[in-house]
């Protein structure tokens, strides 16, 4: 689930940092919860 919450971040910075045009926030901000999801069942186990 981290992983999958870095690859949604990783494309809203590389729309970003290239331009595209179109929004990604929503991407950012459900793969931030992806990743804090992810890294409490990491520490978990």
């Amino acid at each position: 689930m981290a992983g999958v919450g870095f690859l949604m971040i990783l494309i809203n910075a590389l729309g970003y940092l290239l331009g595209w045009q179109t929004d990604f926030t929503p991407l950012w901000i459900i793969g931030l919860v992806f990743v804090v999801i992810g890294m409490k069942w990491v520490s978990k186990n």
